[in-house]
């Protein structure tokens, strides 16, 4: 730059400056109010929108801070920015109004703040003028009622977990939601009582006025603190609540509580049994029975009954309402457990079969190492209602249930199962019903199985068989089949047989298959006699009278009608028979003739006449070939004649009475019967008898078979007789008829003989064995042959022929004793039968053969068979009951039950064939039920009456009843058994239903046992717990099973596979206890070793430090000097430079003004030169003008004059040109002057330069050497306190650890001796939770799912011996401290105390943005401040709410962050303001501060070794710090937003945290690894948490959801979102109701 410009450019900036302003001043509007303007209110507000972005306590620009008017008025590095009253000199106004430089905002600033309007500045102005007064306290607005904010996603800024991983807490709104982590159900809402009166409907659910952004329980997890608006409060989770307690005057050794939960009944040892009214706290029932201590209780879903168990070896059942008893089972031995096993629900009802009604077994086990289940009645014994009059006898049918009863009267009544509704009665007889029978007749063939009939079988004094439709009521036949009384009756399943048995020992097998229906044959005939049917089976010959005369009519024998009618006798006559070749009828008459009558010639039939006899001719018969004839008559004599001539071939003479009967042999022989009582054979020849044979009676008639072998007489002693002719040998003699026969026939193939007597009775005889197979009886009956059609009677009255279909099938061969038994085969082709002198036998039901014969060994009153046909009893007088193969009759094991009081009536098998039932006849009746496998009694009936009769075994929806007649009516007993399952080998100790039909046992042996009650094999798995089982516990979706034994220990089974999940013992809080001090001496040994390093170190490296602090002052003292010499020459430098500047300044001046006269001058000659110009060129025009116009003298004027003034302006011209000289010169002088200054001017700058640039180096060299002098004082400063603080740290932590080395084993020889026998299990009915109680006196809970201890209830004195729950959140427990507790499990939380207040200010000036407790639950940390003011910090005492620490100023912007120290000394912080900081609890000390975010910090934690901290910011980062020095050990990245929280995971090094960019993840803190990320966050998250154990990590954000997840997998257990509306009222009713 030349000399000339500079001096220029100095020149400018010395006289120009003042001129030059910046940007254009903004008017200020003048305001006039009186009340003065509140800063907090007005001025704060308008400082944050357009300043505090460049002037506050984080961005102090020019060390200037707008944020409160103390630190407006102390201003900054120009001053104070505000005069008070002042506001003309107040450089705040005179700037934000652009009236000085620089103005603010500067324009294009970065955080686009804009400037004031006329208005907001005149605020100011007036704020300034009045005075500058205010507070920034004051400015907060302060909540005073509850509003509940508008629908939509409200952020949660707060969550918590408990310690135990249980609960987890968030705020919403102002409210707080604390829910069940492993059901995700909210388990309430916390309520302020004082908030909850402001709200206008005065729900519960209201925590805060404000938006809760801080939330954290205390490591004892019994209060959670959460921060509001200038309040803290605390919330108390009470322990050991007893909502109730009853006293009683035994110990208590069962408890069961209803379902409905209003009744819980208490066991005692004093035998007694007691209802507990929960509702009133009053013992309502007092019930007693039992005779030794009750061991189990079990209630009914119903809520309608008790069960209870009692080492008397009984169980009994009670009504709940009024305490009725209601029976009482007998079992073998002493009874140790109870429990109640469901059934299964059919899905299809419409299928659901008669006993699969779902219902309950009841399942007990005790000392005989056996589980017993047990059927649930309503009632056990009783009378069936609507019962007939009279009732003498029962049945059942098993298929249907139906059963039928059938009196004295005749009378029969068929109901649905014993005690159902009337299906239908009818008269059945006149006389009393002695049996009855119910049987399933099957359907025809190709028929539905579904259209099978029930028939009812009937039978009384009369010995017939009337089987009746149970449909209709109406009789389908009779069947009279024995002459003696029946004694029993029986049918195959089929329904095809049945089998009727009588006291002569009799068995006769009947055919109830549908038989084809034959209508009755009309006929006009009248008086029928004899009848025969022709050997072709086509014509029927019958003696009959018409028109008073003897005749014979000819039918059709298959369609009856009369063929033609053959007279001529004049006398009744006597017999009739068919040729051999169908062609002839013979007739003998008491006219003395006998007749042959030829079939074909319808006009004159007779064609022979024989008259021989003297008298009536009886008998009359062909011989074989149809050439001859025999007859006999009343003259003794037998004649032959030959039918070719007529003429007689001989007569035999010898009987001495009349010929009765006569025929011819199969060897053509004549035989005759007489009245002479004998039957005679002659020899045709010589008229001699070959044989004759003496009769016991007097014949009235004869009948021979067709091929002429066998003849039959009746006899006048109403027996028939049947001889064989071959050799006369008596073959029969048929016993039955009780009057005269009338007349007799062979069938066809001589295995039978029909008879009929005069009774109009026909009976059907069985020739081989004599055996009366059937009596067809019909009114008028006269005659009766056998059919053409196979099994066919032909059955001839007075008016019609009827068909008889004779039903009988079989018949075993008789034996001489009354039948007292009699069963079937369900093959339906044996049978079996006992008599009355201890002999039983089987038989087949098709050929009537006998299969064995075997005796009982005593007289037998009777018989039962299995239902699968695989073994069979009979009950004896021996008192025994005898078990056989149903195969021969050989004993089965067990081969006999024994312990029977008297001889046994009775004995049935139940339908399961599992147990059999028999009546024991004793001085006592009692009804005993057995195992059929192994004999063992499992169930005695008592007290049953001495009149007994009768009694049969009902099966009624799977219930065995055992019902019979008692005096007038019917009374039945229920038999409960259900089953006996072995197993276990020694006493079952305990039960519990697992699932349908499915249970648990456990016993001393050691194990616990997995059951299937429906199954034949029911063992499902065994678990071995080790030790002696005495409790078991199953929770409600049978998953999980607890057992607790006599060796301390609960194992947790998961039931699905039987493996163990977990082992628990202790007292929960004895092992709290040793947790703790355990940790505490852990974290003392970690923090002992620390500092012994520590104490080293500084001990080592002291001397460093002393020679560094000297050669540090050494080093400062010389750059002092450098510094001082360098000051001293730039002094003399600016000294130099001013002077020169100053001459050169002022010749530059002088030079100026040369100029500007030189200018003057040179512009004054060329004004002067122009005008002379002008003169001589106007003078010059006018001389011209003149001249050419002499005459005008005005022009000649004007030309002269202009001559003159042109002479004139010529010498001014002339002097002004002269005058410039002087100015010239001098100005070329003075610039000459003003350079040479100038350049001398110039020569001075470097060296001043040279001189500013050494000092200002010699300057930074002093401010190094002052640091780092500094740095090495405060070093050696730190380093000499360092030694003996490292020292007592030692000393001290070397104290502490001999403490709790101690304390450890003092609390670990508690903890140990608490683990003592386990007594008791429940589950909650949710299942999360195990109850257990046991010698220890405490009742525990553990989780439900993973046996974690979750509490502990201390109130019992003594062993705790029966749980039960009441709801997931009470509990009833029994000891033997004569007591009963209700237990309050889940109280809700009371607010405890609150500190602050939201609207007066305090201790806490804005909201509380975090907080935290110390470890031992004593302190409480506070953590908040206004936003770009102040970060204020507080410890208070939980207690009582006493300050401890207060640091309102702890940071220059708000508190993010705070967290106690895990030895309770340090809390740590984290501002705004980027840093974090520690202080020292007891002294406010700050110890350290951390420095490195680069933006806001938000989060801080401690590692458990008080060694490490972990701070989360703004900047995207999570920061790892030495806890002691501050020096940052790591940056954990992989963040996109700022990571919002963080916090270290129990005693590990990993932290958890979460961001704005949706990430929630655990970190190494080690060495900055992810571990894991945790996914489903869609949102801003801005609070996380995590257990202790790392097990739960919960964490929310901006859309309002709590997410709950695994911390050791990272797989979401919880999604919780806010609840709706509708949701909110049933979270206010669950709040509600926990809060009573």
């Amino acid at each position: 730059m030349s000399p000339y410009r500079f001096v220029l450019s100095l020149l400018l900036v010395v006289v120009l400056a003042p001129l030059v302003h910046g940007q254009t001043p903004i008017p200020i509007t003048d305001l006039k109010r009186a009340e003065e303007v509140d800063f907090g209110k007005e001025i704060l507000p308008l400082l944050r929108k357009n300043c505090l972005a460049c002037h506050s306590q984080t961005e102090a620009s020019g060390e200037l801070v707008l944020e409160e008017p103390a630190s407006i008025l102390k201003g900054g590095d120009t001053g104070p920015a505000v005069v008070p009253g002042k506001s003309a000199e107040s450089l705040l106004l005179t700037l934000a109004s652009h009236r000085d430089d620089p103005s603010m905002p500067p324009e294009d600033n970065e955080v686009a703040a804009k400037s004031m309007t006329p208005d907001e500045l005149g605020l100011i102005k007036l704020w300034i003028d009045q005075g500058a007064k205010g507070s920034a306290i004051a400015t907060v607005n302060s909540p005073t009622r509850w509003r509940q904010l508008p629908p939509g996603p409200n952020p949660v800024y707060a969550v918590a977990v408990s310690p135990d991983g249980q609960f987890a807490a968030c705020g919403r709104d102002n409210q707080i939601f604390i829910y069940h982590v492993a059901t995700g159900q909210l388990v309430t809402r916390l309520t302020d009582p004082d908030l909850q009166q402001q709200a206008s409907d005065n729900l519960p659910g209201i925590a805060h006025l404000d938006i809760i952004q801080s939330l954290r329980f205390n490591h004892q997890g019994d209060r959670l603190a959460s921060g509001g608006f200038r309040t803290v409060k605390i919330w108390r989770y009470p322990r050991d609540v007893q909502k109730a307690r009853l006293d009683l005057a035994e110990g208590v050794t069962a408890v069961a509580v209803s379902p409905a939960r209003q009744l819980a009944v208490i066991g005692s040892a004093d035998h007694s049994i007691q209802v507990w009214d929960l509702a009133s706290g009053e013992v309502t029932l007092r019930l007693a029975g039992h005779t030794d201590a009750i061991t189990a209780l079990q209630i009914s879903e119903g809520d309608d009954r008790i069960y209870s168990a009692s080492l008397d070896q009984s169980i009994r059942v009670w009504a709940l309402e009024g305490g009725r008893p209601l029976g009482t089972i007998l079992t073998p031995g002493a009874v140790s457990s109870l429990a109640l096993v469901t059934e299964p629900v059919m899905e299809d009802q419409d299928q659901q079969q008669p006993g699969d009604a779902p219902g309950q077994f009841l399942v007990s086990g005790g000392g005989d190492n056996f589980i017993r289940s047990w059927r649930i009645v309503d009632e056990f014994n009783g009378v069936p209602g609507g019962l007939p009059e009279k009732p003498a006898v029962i049945a059942v049918d098993p298929l249907s249930g139906l059963v039928a009863v059938g009196t004295e009267n005749g009378h029969v009544q068929l109901r649905e199962g014993l005690d159902g509704k009337i299906v239908r009665s009818w008269q059945a007889q006149e006389e009393p019903i002695d049996h009855l029978l119910l049987m399933q007749a099957l359907p025809g063939e190709g028929a539905p199985e579904d259209e099978r009939k029930l028939l009812v079988v009937t039978s009384g004094k009369e010995n017939s068989l009337r089987i009746w439709d149970a449909a209709s009521g109406e009789e389908r036949f009779e069947i009279h089949g024995t002459i003696s009384t029946i004694t029993r009756l029986g049918a195959n399943p089929t329904g095809t047989r049945l089998v009727s048995a009588d006291a002569s020992g009799q068995i006769t097998v009947w055919n109830m298959e549908d038989q084809p229906v034959v209508e009755p044959l009309e006929h006009t005939l009248s008086e029928i006699g004899k009848v025969v049917v022709s050997p072709d089976q086509l014509k029927l010959a019958m003696v009959v009278i018409q028109t008073e005369r003897a005749a014979v009519a000819v039918l059709d024998a298959r369609t009856g009608a009369l063929l033609q009618t053959l007279l001529g006798h004049d006398g009744p006559i006597h017999d009739l028979a068919f040729s051999p070749d169908n062609s002839r009828i013979v007739t003998a008459s008491a006219d003395g003739t006998a007749r042959i009558w030829q079939l074909s010639d319808i006009k004159f039939p007779e064609t022979m006449r024989f008259t021989g006899h003297t008298g009536a001719v009886h008998s009359a018969a062909f011989r074989a070939d149809g050439n001859q004839l025999v007859t006999g008559g009343a003259d003794n004599l037998v004649r032959t004649w030959d039918l070719a001539s007529g003429e007689e071939v001989n007569a035999f003479s010898g009987h001495g009475a009349a010929v009765l009967g006569v025929c011819f042999a199969a060897n053509n022989q004549p035989v005759s019967v007489s009245g002479d009582k004998t039957l005679k054979q002659w020899n045709p020849a010589n008229g001699q008898p070959v044989r004759s044979i003496p009769i016991p009676a007097v014949p009235v008639s004869m009948s021979v078979t067709s091929d002429r072998s066998l003849v039959s007489m009746a006899l006048d002693d109403n027996s028939i007789a049947i001889h064989q002719l071959s050799d006369g040998a008596l073959l029969q003699t048929l016993v039955g008829h009780t009057v005269p026969v009338r007349t007799h026939a062979f069938h066809n193939d001589k295995t039978q003989l029909v008879s009929v007597a005069a009774d109009s009775r026909s009976h059907v005889w069985r020739i081989a064995d004599g055996h009366l197979m059937q009596i067809l009886p019909a009114e008028g009956l006269s005659s009766a042959v056998f059919g053409s059609v196979a099994g066919q009677v032909l059955l001839f009255t007075n008016d019609r022929i009827l068909t008889g279909i004779p039903r009988f099938h079989a018949a075993p061969p008789g034996y001489e004793q009354p039948v007292v038994g009699l069963v079937m085969h369900p093959n339906g082709a044996l049978a079996y039968c006992a008599y009355a002198d201890g002999v039983f036998r089987g038989f087949n039901l098709e050929t009537g053969q006998q299969i064995f014969d075997a005796k009982h060994g005593a007289p037998v009153r009777g018989l039962a068979l299995r239902s699968d046909g695989q073994m069979l009893a009979t009950a004896g007088e021996d008192k025994r009951v005898g078990i056989w193969n149903p195969g021969n009759g050989a004993a089965l094991a067990p081969t006999q039950i024994e312990g029977f009081q008297g001889p046994v009536a009775t004995v049935e098998f139940s339908a399961d064939n599992r147990s059999l039932i028999a009546l024991d006849a004793g001085p006592m009746p009692r009804l005993v039920v057995a195992s059929a496998t192994d004999g063992v009694v499992e169930e005695v009936i008592a007290d049953i009456p001495v009149e007994l009769q009768s009694p049969i075994a009902i099966s009624d929806q799977g219930t065995v009843s055992v019902a019979g007649i008692v005096g007038p009516t019917v009374r039945y007993w229920k038999i409960l058994n259900h089953r006996r399952i072995s197993g276990h080998t020694m006493p079952v100790t305990s039960l519990g239903q697992l699932t349908e039909m499915a249970f648990v046992s456990g016993s001393l042996d050691g194990t616990v046992r997995h059951w299937n009650l429906a199954a034949d094999n029911p063992v499902v798995r065994s678990m071995n717990h080790g030790a002696p089982v005495v409790t078991l516990a199953i929770r409600g979706d049978g998953q999980r099973i607890g057992s607790g034994s006599e060796n301390n220990t609960i194992r947790l089974w998961n039931a699905a596979n039987g493996a163990q999940v977990a082992e628990m013992k202790g007292d929960l809080r004895a092992k709290g206890l040793v947790a703790k001090v355990t940790d505490q001496k852990n974290s003392t040994t970690t923090r002992l070793e620390a500092a012994k390093v520590t104490l080293k170190a500084a001990q080592d490296g002291l001397p460093a430090i002393k020679t560094a602090e000297t050669a540090a002052a050494k080093t400062l003292s010389d750059s002092n000097t450098d510094v001082q010499a360098k000051t001293d020459e730039l002094a003399k430098m600016t000294a130099t430079k001013s002077a020169a500047e100053k001459i050169a300044i002022e010749a530059a001046a002088a030079a100026q003004k040369a100029g500007v006269a030189k200018e003057l001058a040179d512009q004054l000659a060329l004004v002067a030169a122009a005008e002379a110009k002008l003169s001589v060129d106007l003078s010059a025009r006018l001389k011209t003008a003149s001249a050419s116009d002499p005459d005008n003298k005005d022009l000649a004027t004007r030309a002269t004059t202009a001559e003159q003034e042109s002479t004139v302006a010529a010498t001014k011209s002339t002097q002004a040109e002269a005058a410039r000289a002087a100015p010239t010169k001098l100005a070329a002088d003075s610039a000459k002057v003003a350079e040479d200054g100038a350049t001398k001017a110039l020569a001075t700058n470097k060296p001043f330069d040279d001189a500013a640039a050494a000092l200002a180096a010699s300057q930074g060299t002093q401010r190094t050497a002052e640091s780092a002098h500094d740095v090495a004082a405060r070093d050696l400063a730190i380093a000499d306190q360092a030694v003996p603080d490292a020292d007592k740290l030692v000393k001290d932590l070397e104290a502490a650890l001999t403490t709790f080395t101690t304390q450890l084993v003092t609390v670990t020889e508690q903890s140990t001796a608490a683990e003592m026998p386990i007594r008791s299990l429940a589950f909650s009915p949710d299942g999360k939770q195990l109850a257990s109680g046991g010698d220890f006196h405490a009742v525990h809970l553990w989780d439900g799912e993973d046996g974690k201890s979750i509490a502990s209830y201390v109130g019992h004195e003594g062993s705790v011996q029966a749980l039960a729950f009441l709801d997931d959140g009470e509990l009833i427990s029994g000891s033997v401290d004569k007591a009963a507790v209700r237990w309050n499990l889940k109280p809700n939380w009371e607010l405890e105390r609150v500190i602050g207040s939201p609207t007066e200010p305090g201790p806490i000036v804005d909201r509380v943005v975090t907080v935290d407790f110390s470890r031992d639950g004593t302190l409480l940390a506070t953590g908040g401040g206004v936003p770009s003011r102040n970060g204020e910090v507080h410890v208070w005492k939980v207690e009582d709410g006493s300050p401890v620490l207060s640091l309102p100023d702890a940071h220059a912007d708000g508190v993010n962050g705070v967290e106690i120290s895990p030895d309770g000394k340090l809390v740590a912080s984290a501002s705004a303001d980027k840093f974090v900081r520690v202080f020292d609890i007891a002294s406010g000390e700050r110890r350290i501060q951390c420095e490195g975010h680069t933006n806001h910090v938000l989060g801080v934690s401690w590692r458990s070794n008080s060694r490490v901290l972990a701070s989360s910011g703004a900047d995207n980062t999570i920061r790892i710090w030495n806890a002691d020095t501050g020096e940052q050990i790591r940056s954990i990245g992989g963040y996109n937003k700022q990571v919002s929280a963080v916090r270290f995971v129990g005693q590990t090094s990993t932290t958890v945290a979460c961001s704005g960019d949706n990430i929630v993840r655990m970190n190494n803190s080690d060495n900055g690894g992810t571990i894991r990320n945790f996914g489903g966050a869609a949102d801003y998250m801005y609070a996380v948490d995590g257990s202790p154990n790392g097990q739960v990590v919960v964490a929310a954000g901006y859309d309002g959801i709590l997410r709950i997840w695994n911390g050791t997998n990272a797989q979401s257990l919880q999604v919780i979102e806010a609840p709706a509306a509708e949701e909110d009222e049933e979270a206010e009713a669950v709040v509600d109701e926990a809060s009573k």
